[in-house]
């Protein structure tokens, strides 16, 4: 096993040298160590306008990125958490920052986060290498001389940054307003990185200092990211996008419908039903089915309706070490991602068990973990008359209903639909 399997982001400040900008992060697994990531203004001041180093609360990278249509944009996410509290937020990045998000995922061994040219020494660690260096003449003088010698490979790495920068352009920022720092050099592979100093250090400065208003950025046509599949255009279908690490319910108004242990025999025709009455829908696989219904979760997806993970194989997470649980969310999740060529962020539990470890993990791969708050118990009854009856005879506005894929369900959910319908209640996909 390598020393970063299941490694974890830890973002701890946002650095600043000369108007460019630099993430200070913690790269954990086996090991774990600082580096300084160096980032386009534009995900930079997206992320600023969202943490706050307060000393209290941690930050955690998501390994997932997407891509919003409707914006035209790219959205990476980010975990707040305290404790065992954990809200998960959006931010506008660069086709960069998924690029290089997607090299520190590669990554298996630590040689090779020593070879990626967009991180860096942090300044204590180049501090003390300076400072050893002045106490070795002799050794400092041959250490310059490796440095001026740079390797073509890194020299061509150079050329392909520089090249993606100047194609980058700008994205529209819209709800996550970022702002240009006008005459901000950018930084360039294989270029050692200057002495960054914190943003919290700097910002009475920059207030006191005459700064042009923020500019709007522009649009531009979608580009094309190498490392990430195309994603298709997904139906326009009620949705809610979920902010919790854990999710019980949702606000009054909204409900959901979840759909547990396919894909099956009954979720193409479960779907079927949703689509003729133009309703959101929720559906949580488990990975040993997905290999047997590939063409069912393909339509689902393509249709616009959401897909979690019921872990791989139906395990009682909290029975389960660490090592087990984080390889039931990985496992399930990238069984559905090999068809859907979109990330999963959604998992339910199975038995709605878990615990510390299991919202680690889930954390760890960038998802929320999404619980009900409504059961009516049809994989006991099996039962339409029954499912129907409990539906009716509970409070539905601000319920997700657990069910699960049968006949049964199937035959109950058009009287369900039209009684959440006559309650003025908007069906939502989770998200």
């Amino acid at each position: 096993m390598s020393v970063f399997y299941g490694k974890v982001i830890e973002l701890q400040d946002i650095e600043q040298h000369e108007g460019q900008y630099g993430m200070r992060i913690r790269l954990s697994a086996a090991e774990s160590f600082e580096r300084v990531w160096a980032i386009d203004n534009a995900t930079a001041e997206s992320l600023l306008a969202i943490v706050d180093f307060d000393g209290i609360h941690k930050y955690r990278l998501s390994r997932h990125t997407v891509w919003d249509a409707n914006r035209r944009q790219y959205i990476g996410y980010i975990t707040k958490t305290r404790r065992d509290q954990s809200i998960r937020y959006p931010f506008v990045c660069s086709e960069a920052f998924i690029h290089n998000l997607n090299a520190v995922q590669r990554v298996q061994h630590l040689d090779e986060i020593h070879a990626l040219p967009f991180l860096s020494l942090t300044y204590a660690e180049r501090e003390a290498e300076t400072l050893q260096e002045e106490e070795e003449p002799g050794r400092n003088q041959q250490k310059k001389h490796k440095r001026q010698r740079l390797p073509m490979r890194r020299v061509a790495i150079t050329a392909l940054s520089m090249l993606s920068i100047l194609l980058l352009g700008s994205f529209d920022a819209l709800s996550l307003p970022v702002a240009e720092s006008p005459g901000a050099s950018a930084f360039t592979a294989g270029t050692a990185l200057p002495a960054f100093q914190s943003v919290r250090h700097t910002a009475a400065m920059a207030e006191a200092s005459s700064n042009p208003a923020p500019k709007k950025l522009e649009s531009e046509p979608r580009p094309k990211v190498s490392s990430e599949p195309k994603l298709r255009p997904q139906a326009e279908l009620p949705s809610f996008e979920l902010k919790d690490a854990v999710t019980y319910s949702l606000p009054k108004g909204y409900v959901a419908l979840t759909f547990d242990d396919g894909p099956s025999k009954y979720s193409a025709k479960i779907m079927k039903v949703l689509k003729e009455h133009q309703v959101g829908g929720t559906f949580f696989f488990v990975g040993e089915n997905v290999g047997k219904h590939p063409a069912a979760v393909r339509a689902i997806q393509e249709s616009g309706y959401s897909i979690g993970s019921h872990s791989m194989n139906h395990a009682n997470m909290p029975l389960l070490a660490y090592e087990e649980q984080e390889a039931q969310i990985k496992s399930a999740a990238e069984s559905i991602e090999a068809i859907t060529k979109q990330p999963v962020t959604l998992f339910r539990p199975p038995y709605g068990a878990f615990n510390e470890m299991t919202e680690e993990a889930s954390r760890a791969h960038g998802s929320s973990i999404v619980l009900w708050n409504k059961d009516p118990e049809d994989w006991l009854t099996r039962d339409k008359g029954k499912i129907l009856h409990y539906v009716r005879h509970t409070e539905p506005s601000g319920s997700i209903i657990l069910l699960h894929e049968s006949q049964a369900v199937i035959d109950a959910l058009p009287s369900i639909i039209a009684y959440l319908k006559d309650q003025n209640l908007k069906i939502v996909s989770l998200q």
